[in-house]
């Protein structure tokens, strides 16, 4: 063979001691050397997945076309293309319990008629039941906050630190990133890493304790009611998703159920809600001794009452309870906090501007039922600087089929003055409630916000805002009667995240029997 054979002694010439042999001819045209890049696999069905072909190269320095098309399986709908080298597919229905193959043939040709081809084997999970499986995580999951109106791309969830043991310890799952190439994905879960587990989490709190009035993207307070401290979490990442999580700096308080920070409105405390203790204002200053967002603590006010104010609210309050000095600067804003053991609204003011709270008075909470009910959840809107100012109380009688209730506490624009308004029906036990842009007049405006109600029995409801399109964006919101969807039964815990196709909001309903977990969109849901 031309060009083989053993070494010389130099010169390049033969044993003889002849010319050097002449160099071997050029080699034929070969192929494109095809590499494929799967976004995903496995593939979740009806999700979106990337078929990227970016590292082909031409061993010849040839341009080259790149062809792409499905050969078996069950078919994927072709989306548009990312660029030259890349394919967006969405998955298809399958809906049942199994897996599948799809293969898709990648061809190559060259400017000069060199053909290669490559096949790429993408598997595709399917799943029986409605709504868009878009996760799988452990067993025991549970979703904490969405990733609608927070600096995080991600929603976090925790699941259990050792199996068998739902409650605690507990480790945080965040999940979900901007794929940069036009779609938001949430199969990946181990993009970004928290190094601590948490015992007996009540809250997590995105951004919750940015100091000297300024927002600290990376960061999150866990209250830690098991542990019976606050802790404060934060990266150093520069890009999202992704980055590990580590542990800056805690403190110790009884049984917190509730966080409210205000270190990053220039204030320098925040309130905490205690369960069988009331509530406590805890000062927080950053040490600047540190680079890692450590802080001192100190415990200025404790309540110390046998009441468990589990969601604190800051707002104005009427006239007729209290008044606020217009000289005072105590910063102690006037409160209106949940009792979960009493259900009572607690109004709490500084009466005596000495940065002391006392209460003003309890309202009960309007069940219109004499069966003992429990709260599941409270969300509220607005400030003592924002209206409009509404809270909504989501209770149970913890019974399937038994007296669930949601109630819309408001406050007047103009006087203060509180009332409630009650939506009362039976049926599955309610697990959670969220707050989104699901439908109404206008389904994408992130003022004008609906709320769901999602139980474990399969069923999901959602109550529409019916503020209308020529209101302002700060009148109080009514909602009308609720409309139901379905839903996997078995759901354990809900959020508010952003669609695939980001503009959208979605339901995200965890099941933690199977670790999977879906999203719902309402709009498309329900029966007009």
């Amino acid at each position: 063979m031309a060009g083989c054979g053993g070494g010389s002694s130099g010169g390049g010439g033969t044993p003889n001691g002849g010319p050097p042999p002449p160099p071997p001819p050029p080699p034929g045209n070969g192929g494109p050397d095809i590499r494929i890049e799967l976004s995903s696999n496995p593939v979740l069905e009806q999700n979106i997945f990337v078929i990227d072909t970016f590292d082909t190269t031409d061993p010849d320095g040839d341009s080259f076309n790149i062809t792409l098309r499905q050969t078996s399986g069950p078919a994927a709908e072709q989306l548009e293309d990312v660029n030259a080298y890349a394919t967006k597919w969405r998955a298809p229905d399958i809906t049942t319990n199994t897996t599948a193959t799809m293969v898709f043939e990648i061809r190559a040709e060259d400017s000069r008629g060199a053909v290669s081809t490559k096949s790429a084997n993408v598997q595709l999970r399917g799943f029986s039941g409605p709504g868009r499986p878009v996760a799988l995580l452990d067993q025991g999951a549970r979703l904490e906050v969405g990733n609608i109106g927070t600096t995080f791309s991600e929603v976090f969830a925790s699941v259990p630190a050792v199996a068998g043991s739902p409650n605690n310890p507990r480790d945080l799952v965040l999940f979900g990133e901007d794929t940069t190439k036009g779609y938001f994905d949430y199969s990946r879960t181990d993009l970004a890493t928290v190094e601590p587990s948490f015992s007996g989490i009540a809250q997590i709190v995105p951004n919750g304790l940015g100091f000297n009035g300024v927002e600290a993207p990376n960061q999150f307070v866990v209250v830690e009611e098991g542990a019976n401290k606050i802790s404060l979490v934060n990266s150093d990442r520069s890009v999202v998703p992704g980055g590990t999580f580590q542990l800056a700096d805690s403190f110790a308080i009884d049984q917190p159920c509730y966080f409210e920070g205000r270190t990053n409105t220039g204030q320098d405390f925040g309130w905490v809600g205690q369960r069988d203790n009331g509530l406590a204002v805890v000062r927080i200053t950053p040490d600047n001794s540190s680079s890692s967002n450590q802080f001192d603590s100190e415990v200025i006010f404790d309540l110390n009452s046998d009441r468990s104010l589990c969601h604190i609210f800051p707002t104005e309050l009427p006239a007729d309870v209290y008044t606020k000095d217009p000289f005072d600067e105590s910063n102690f804003s006037p409160l209106i906090a949940v009792d979960f053991d009493s259900n009572e609204l607690v109004l709490y003011g500084d009466t005596d501007e000495t940065q002391e709270y006392v209460e003003l008075t309890a309202i009960p909470l309007q069940t219109e039922t004499t069966e003992q009910m429990t709260i599941v959840d409270v969300l509220s809107f607005g400030s003592p600087s924002l209206k409009p100012r509404y809270m909504v109380v989501l209770l149970t009688d913890g019974k399937d089929g038994g007296q669930q209730r949601l109630i819309m506490v408001s406050q007047d624009n103009s006087s203060e003055e509180i009332s409630q308004e009650t939506f009362a029906w039976t049926g599955g036990v309610p697990v959670g409630l969220v707050q989104g842009a699901f439908v109404g007049v206008r389904p994408a405006d992130q003022k004008r916000l609906d709320l769901v109600v999602v139980t474990e029995s399969g069923q999901a409801m959602v109550f529409e805002n019916t503020l209308a399109e020529n209101q302002g964006v700060g009148e109080v919101p009514s909602f009308a009667e609720p409309k139901s969807f379905a839903i996997e039964p078995g759901a354990g815990s809900a959020a508010t995240a952003k669609d695939d196709n980001f503009s959208d909001n979605v339901v995200m309903v965890a099941n933690p029997g199977s670790g999977v977990v879906r999203v719902y969109k309402p709009v498309d849901l329900v029966s007009q």
